[in-house]
């Protein structure tokens, strides 16, 4: 067993109350204005006594000494960013595997956002090759748990692998739902003219 998770003081599976101070999201995660009011009633409908509380834990890691949120993001967000105003202190979490997070993830991005956004296409990327320090997985386990083929898959990873990096930074920043198709139309552009 890993020193880190022997040292982990919840078990995987279980559900716990978690200190919000405690949980760390991940710097990449950000919330757009137009997104604010949305968790603003996410958050209402989680407080107790106004609200019917948090009916879904989040889902965590412990990574380093720390629990990392892996899963749960807008939950999570919708808490940390109103914990003043609506009087959060603590957050449901269940602790899962690291190789396990990943995949989770990819689950919530896929029943929330487009297949072709940003952040779905680079997690697949990432799970496909094994990056971040990620388990590298088989697209078809991939495709399985979010519902998609494996052609679907691995043409999603190779589509975000072939990008260059200043492409792949323009389409991180742009929240228009065409983006992916011009940096598509635009790559094969480019492998036609040899560029």
């Amino acid at each position: 067993m890993k020193e880190n998770e022997i040292n982990a003081p919840q078990h995987y599976g279980r559900t716990f109350v978690l200190p919000i101070e405690q949980l760390l999201i991940p710097i990449d995660t950000r919330v757009d204005e137009s997104e604010l009011s949305g968790l603003f009633e996410l958050a209402e409908s989680m407080r107790r006594g106004a609200g019917v509380g948090q009916l879904h834990p989040v889902v965590v890691v412990w990574r380093q000494k720390s629990w990392v949120l892996a899963a749960g993001f807008r939950r999570a967000l919708a808490i940390q960013t109103f914990r003043e105003e609506l009087g959060f202190t603590s957050i449901l979490a269940r602790r899962v595997r690291e190789e396990h997070a990943g995949v989770l993830r990819l689950v919530e991005l896929s029943a929330r956002k487009s297949p072709l956004s940003y952040e779905t296409t680079r997690l697949v990327h990432d799970l496909v090759q094994g990056e971040g320090g990620r388990p590298r997985l088989v697209p078809a386990d991939i495709a399985a748990a979010i519902g998609r083929s494996s052609i679907h898959v691995r043409a999603l990873a190779r589509f975000y692998g072939a990008l260059a990096p200043e492409m792949r930074a323009a389409w991180q920043n742009e929240h228009d739902r065409n983006t992916a198709r011009r940096l598509l139309a635009d790559l094969s552009k480019r492998s036609r003219l040899g560029d």
